[in-house]
């Protein structure tokens, strides 16, 4: 049963429902703060659909928005916060937290913003390189400032933020990750047939098949592991990468151990059955695939990108860090956990604030104080609002 019975109107702002790291954690902080905690949540997207379209719960209001882009939907999501006037707007990319800066600016400031970053910006635009992505180093600051609050989901997020924008004081919460129902999910079937079929240990590795992900070094890695033992490779996700990955095992003469299976709803249930964890990104914001495989048991390699993974892992203490591009390097990781699985002394522990109860619970109390800070004069009631069908 939720813990209050306010009416506190909350809307949250997602580019879609494609299933994703950072759309995950704000579905997430939605259904926790309706369902547990007794807000009324709005889920605002230009782009209603996608797989996480069925995890919304009953609690949630999908209300989608008039145009298929983040800059085409502003009329729309103006008109909504003219007519229901929320208590506080929640949005988490970068293009869409300038939207949401403009939308709350014109509709008069009866909505407290709150800004979540996700990723480091400045090696987004770094490896990005697009107008699109340049321009944000200009445009963030002012905008960001203009918010009641930025969050940053880890500390080398919030460094980034204070670099870019000086004076900018993010707060931290880590992402919500790690569910209550965390045993049933890892108990759960896992499809593919090399989890359990007692044949060489499997290394597993999830993310989206993109550039920063780097997983052509993870295969020229495993290809130095799979020449010193028997194993196999197991990479779940799915992107624009997937012939170059393909191309490099093909390359590296392991083609017939690495798998691509595509994305899977529940990564605990594969995590659960492989042997070893791998992350070889070139840079992270967070990292929810690591929290997600120690919580199931896996020694992790991971490259020492910026900015999440050092945090993650304790400096090393949860898991072994290698540079990043460095296939030799993972390569001797990986075998070493491969060797010694064990892990770490008070792993359960360092766990707790990567749970959804923790991170909604920091959601909540940020909320309730955004929602009672004085701001302007509720505008004049505007004409009725309806959701784009």
């Amino acid at each position: 049963m939720p813990d209050r019975t306010g009416t506190d109107r909350v809307a949250i702002l997602l580019p879609h429902l494609e299933v994703g790291g950072a759309e995950l954690s704000m579905l997430r902080i939605a259904r926790g703060l309706a369902e547990t905690h007794g807000f009324t949540v709005d889920l605002l997207t230009p782009r209603p659909r996608g797989g996480l379209l069925d995890e919304l719960g009953p609690r949630v209001q999908l209300l989608p928005l008039r145009g298929e882009s983040s800059a085409r939907s502003t009329p729309d999501l103006i008109r909504y916060l003219l007519q229901h006037r929320p208590d506080v707007l929640i949005s988490g990319q970068p293009h869409l937290n300038l939207v949401a800066a403009a939308a709350c600016a014109v509709a008069g400031g009866r909505t407290a913003l709150a800004v979540i970053e996700h990723a480091p910006l400045e090696h987004e635009i770094a490896c990005y390189g697009g107008w699109r992505y340049r321009v944000l180093g200009r445009v963030v600051p002012p905008a960001y400032r203009r918010a009641a609050t930025v969050v940053a989901i880890s500390e080398g997020v919030a460094d980034g933020l204070r670099r870019l924008a000086p004076g900018l004081e993010p707060e931290v919460i880590a992402n919500p990750v790690l569910p209550d129902d965390l045993e049933r999910l890892r108990a759960a079937p896992a499809a593919h047939p090399w989890l359990g079929d007692g044949g060489p240990p499997v290394i597993a590795s999830v993310g989206r098949l993109a550039a920063e992900k780097d997983f052509p070094t993870l295969v020229r890695a495993f290809a130095k592991v799979a020449r010193q033992r028997p194993a196999r490779l197991l990479i779940l996700g799915e992107g624009p990468e997937r012939a170059r990955i393909l191309a490099t095992a093909a390359e590296e003469g392991v083609g017939d151990r690495i798998a691509l299976p595509g994305r899977v709803a529940n990564v605990f249930a594969p995590l659960s059955r492989a042997h070893a964890f791998a992350l070889s990104s070139r840079f992270e914001g967070f990292g929810n695939v690591l929290v997600e495989a120690l919580a199931c048991g896996l020694p992790v390699v991971s490259t020492d990108c910026p900015v999440g993974p050092r945090e993650i892992l304790a400096h090393g203490r949860f898991g072994r860090l290698v540079p990043p591009g460095d296939a030799a390097a993972m390569a001797e990781g990986l075998l070493a956990a491969l060797a010694s699985p064990a892990p770490a002394a008070g792993l359960e522990a360092h766990l707790q604030p990567f749970t959804v109860r923790n991170s909604v619970q920091r959601y909540r109390e940020l909320v309730t104080r955004l929602a009672v800070r004085p701001r302007t004069a509720r505008p004049a009631p505007q004409p009725s609002w309806r959701p784009s069908s």
